[in-house]
């Protein structure tokens, strides 16, 4: 009971000044993300990104803890933003950015989380997130070309292992699926999924996410992480140490990165030239 009293206490404090940077900051935006725990409830984890008031402006994310969830709605989920923001006496009317997957709940223009959120603030405009939008192009992958059940890349590691070291077989796979298929809409997605898988860009995103994950250990201290059985003082030293991997990565591995996707590339006779997107505009409210 005592050391549960404690940590309450420190992890008040640490909130305290968490919200005390967030109101210096003033505006923020907003990162949500839906994950179970080990006994399968859904839970949603709420970051704040700031741009910190500092001698020199220092971009900062804080995270707000995990909440609960019951019913995954775009309803229920923005209600419990609120709820959360609310609770620690932030201003949702200084957000001006929501970040978070594809998946319709989120981003549904009706019923969706950001929909709602809008509906309460115009100024929070969405931003679909780059690192879902990779997990999810890796998800339809894996169902359409090796019938897995893939729910999320952190847990599904090898089969995403196949996509980091045979995207030729991939896209070949997908390019007989268009072929075979008499569904018009399957042999529409197996064509962008086959360019998707065959391009630099993603080429190069899946080397580097799944180095991250391997070289950097991230996977093996995810899982050691949600033992019961770990201390305090093992898990700070884990993530010291996954820190420094990451560090170490940033400095030399993205290099090394480019320059393997460059031969996977140059293997399937694809251009290693990264294309500019065309870019969608969208009126800015007043």
């Amino acid at each position: 009971m005592i050391q549960n009293e404690l940590i309450n206490i420190i992890s008040a404090k640490i909130t305290e000044r968490i919200v005390d940077d967030i109101k210096a900051s003033k505006y923020f935006s907003i990162i949500l993300d839906c994950t179970p725990d080990l006994s399968h409830k859904e839970q949603l984890s709420v970051i704040i990104r700031i741009v910190a008031l500092e001698d020199k402006p220092t971009i900062k994310e804080h995270f707000l803890g995990f909440l609960e969830v019951e019913n995954s709605t775009g309803l229920n989920l923005s209600c419990l933003l609120l709820g959360r923001l609310k609770q620690l006496n932030i201003s949702f009317e200084d957000c001006r950015g929501q970040s978070y997957d594809n998946g319709a709940y989120m981003r549904g223009n009706i019923k969706g989380v950001q929909a709602r959120l809008l509906q309460q603030n115009s100024r929070a405009l969405f931003v679909p997130c780059g690192a879902h939008n990779l997990n999810l192009i890796l998800a339809d992958a894996a169902n359409s070309s090796l019938d897995a059940t893939y729910v999320r890349w952190e847990s599904r590691i090898k089969s995403a292992e196949a996509i980091r070291y045979q995207p030729a077989q991939i896209s070949e796979v997908l390019l007989e699926l268009r072929e075979s298929a008499t569904d018009p809409v399957i042999k529409v997605e197996a064509q962008s999924l086959a360019e998707e898988v065959g391009s630099y860009r993603f080429v190069i995103c899946s080397v580097v996410w799944y180095d991250i994950q391997v070289l950097s250990k991230i996977q093996h201290v995810s899982k050691v992480m949600q033992s019961t059985t770990m201390q305090l003082g093992v898990a700070v030293d884990l993530l010291k140490k996954t820190r420094d991997n990451i560090v170490s990565y940033r400095n030399t591995g993205f290099a090394d990165a480019l320059t393997i996707a460059k031969e996977i590339c140059e293997a399937m006779n694809v251009d290693t030239v990264l294309k500019q997107k065309r870019l969608r505009t969208k009126k800015m409210p007043l």
